[in-house]
């Protein structure tokens, strides 16, 4: 289904209204909890505006990872704690995210789509760091992974 002008429009004035009340939100956490990342509240709003292309990036990223293990996704992604090889799973996907030179996903986005903090997000970074230093395997099966998300992202 094609959008016309006018529908083109209206979508947009309503992106517009949804990242004006996302800098609000975003404004009012970091008054009230003194938020620090690494991206800046620009990053993550610009990035929101692309937040389906994102999603559906991440989930190709978490199908391929779930695949690569025989994992089953909804344990994964239910929110609560995970341990064993879904953890190992989680650092893998996150650090596919953030791992794109050309346009990391920002540790919102990612903790938005695992139902977690950038806080997280950004824990899971600095153990998938520490582990791609520390275990052949666990290197060897990110960039195992590293190669089916690319040649998945071929084929579209």
């Amino acid at each position: 289904m094609e959008l016309d002008k006018e529908q083109k429009e209206q979508l947009d004035k309503i992106s517009e209204l949804v990242i004006e009340k996302i800098k609000e939100k975003y404004l009012l956490i970091e008054k009230t909890f003194n938020l620090n990342s690494y991206e800046s509240k620009e990053d993550a709003i610009m990035k929101t505006k692309n937040y389906d292309v994102i999603n559906s990036f991440i989930e190709n990223i978490v199908n391929i990872t779930c695949g690569y293990f025989k994992l089953n996704k909804e344990r994964l992604l239910n929110g609560r704690r995970v341990s064993g090889e879904y953890i190992n799973a989680s650092y893998m996907v996150a650090y596919l995210c953030r791992g794109l030179p050309e346009n990391p996903i920002t540790m919102i986005t990612i903790g938005m789509y695992f139902k977690k903090d950038h806080s997280s997000i950004k824990h899971w970074l600095l153990m998938a760091e520490k582990k791609m230093q520390n275990s052949f395997e666990f290197k060897y099966d990110i960039n195992q992974i590293q190669k089916l998300v690319e040649n998945s992202l071929k084929t579209y």
